[in-house]
This record gives structure tokens, sequence and C-alpha cells, in this order.
């Protein structure tokens, strides 16, 4: 099956609920733990550090991906070419969400 067909396919199906969670490793777990009724979304990103200010916004994502370069060891180029694609990707798809889908947002307490 193609890349093209498999995502018609998810984009055509309905879930009861979204789940929202930081980091795609915990997105993959927790797809696998909840089952083929729930849609998990995985933002690339953890945002313990940085700005979050008006990220769905052009301005707030320029102003975290400068921060993220400017104070954040990444390989050369990570930026541009992959956390911008995979940060925008996700954002699409929380934009798809029907307004009548509930959403669940997964978070980590700090523990002091």
């Amino acid at each position: 099956m193609n890349k093209f067909q498999q995502n018609s396919r998810n984009i055509e199906r309905e879930y009861n609920t979204v789940h929202l969670v930081c980091g795609e490793s915990p997105a993959g777990s927790l797809c696998v733990g909840l089952g083929r009724e729930n849609k998990v979304i995985g933002f690339p990103d953890f945002f313990a550090v940085g700005p979050i200010k008006e990220l769905p916004e052009k301005v707030g994502r320029k102003r975290r991906y400068e921060w993220l370069r400017d104070h954040l060891n990444y390989p050369n180029d990570f930026i541009e070419k992959e956390y911008e694609k995979r940060f925008s990707k996700t954002l699409a798809e929380i934009d798809a969400i029907p307004d009548h889908v509930p959403i669940v947002i997964w978070i980590q307490p700090v523990l002091i």
C-alpha cells in the first residue's frame, strides 16, 4: 500500500478520542496501548525549555526555532530540514480534528 492510500484511509476514519502527547516515542507507545479507536498525535518536542508563546502562528514558531538553534545542540540544519516539517505536520493534524471529537492532552508533571 502506498503512502497516499495510507494517509487517505487515516483521514476518513472516525476516532472516539484524539490524544496529544509531547514526543514521538511516547506517542508511539500510547498508540499501541490505546488501540485503533483512538488517534494519537505526538509533537516532535517536549516544550520543557524555550519559548512557546504563539506556537500556532508563524511568528511564534520562528521564535522557537531560533531559540532552539541558539541554545540547544542540534545537528546542523536539523531545525530547518526535520523539526519544522514535523512540527507543521503536527499542527495540520490538530487543525483537521473535527469539532465533535474529544481531545485529551497528556502532560508530564514537574516534580520538585
